[in-house]
């Protein structure tokens, strides 16, 4: 049996992946593929590479200062109003860098475990699957793009729309301008049943449809339109594949998505979700 994880996006929230995994790994539980949207897609490759968890943990540090605002393109957007082009309020570049530390020149094809990092191309409206292996069952679905760098397509999957500048990538010598996955795939199930999953757990870290008093500024407002968009998509996906998944969400919405001074808060909450849900996952398992 390949057993298949799923880890969402959800900025800072992504930290509680470490966690989770650290508590399957402890109950002998380890993927045979891996997917990830946004923030999910960072934990992922460096997983599907092989690196370790205590690794990945310390890793976190280098996402400490990724907040570079285009200060240029806001005061022109506000000077020349109708010819603003103005993408996103964070170039994106400090993001850029750190994942280039980490991943190096990596490409999708050398991790250990298969992976998928879902984007999507703001224009066509298109899902793009980054792909570890060209032979799995997605291009039937997808555009899949194999040849590319890990630290790039994470890029990509991380562009949270308005927030971060979409990325530019070269994809049949044509240029195309990518936004964060969870557009249109916050939980990438489908992908990691395509590359041949026959069960599949699904860490959720998005917003859970309770009630949020503190959507009280235009930020606040922006992140929790796409959160409730991304839990629409996903609740139907979760029904979708309910007779071969186990989807659990740690409940940590009240952390903001750029929220990094709270990294090792959500790690530790992860980490408490995991050992709640440890028992119901090796019985979903055992099924």
């Amino acid at each position: 049996m390949k057993i298949g994880l799923a880890l969402s996006g959800g900025g800072v929230r992504g930290a509680a992946h470490i966690g989770i995994l650290k508590v399957l790994e402890s109950h002998g539980i380890k993927p045979d593929i891996i997917s990830g949207t946004s923030s999910g897609s960072i934990v992922a490759s460096l997983y599907a590479l092989g690196y370790s968890l205590n690794e990945i943990e310390k890793s976190t540090y280098l996402f400490d200062n990724f907040v570079d605002i285009d200060y240029f393109g806001i005061i022109k957007s506000i000077i020349f109003f109708k010819k603003s082009k103005i993408t996103g309020i964070l170039n994106g570049d400090k993001l850029e860098d750190s994942l280039r530390v980490l991943f190096s020149d990596k490409k999708m094809y050398d991790t250990e475990i298969p992976l998928a990092i879902t984007s999507v191309d703001i224009n066509s409206c298109k899902k793009i699957v980054f792909c570890s292996k060209q032979n799995f069952d997605l291009s039937l679905n997808y555009d899949v793009v194999t040849d590319i760098d890990i630290a790039s397509a994470v890029r990509a999957s991380c562009s949270i729309p308005l927030i971060f500048k979409p990325k530019m990538v070269n994809l049949n010598n044509d240029m195309i301008r990518l936004v964060d996955g969870g557009v249109l795939d916050n939980l990438p199930l489908e992908s990691l049943i395509h590359m041949g999953a026959d069960k599949v757990i699904g860490i959720n870290l998005g917003y859970n449809g309770m009630l949020r008093e503190d959507v009280d500024n235009g930020f606040e407002i922006l992140t929790q339109s796409l959160d409730i968009m991304m839990y629409e998509i996903t609740k139907l996906k979760i029904e979708k594949y309910s007779d071969i998944s186990y989807v659990m969400n740690p409940q940590i919405w009240d952390v903001g998505l750029l929220d990094k001074g709270r990294i090792d808060e959500c790690i530790y909450r992860g980490e408490l979700a995991g050992k709640k849900h440890i028992n119901n996952i090796i019985n979903f398992l055992k099924k």
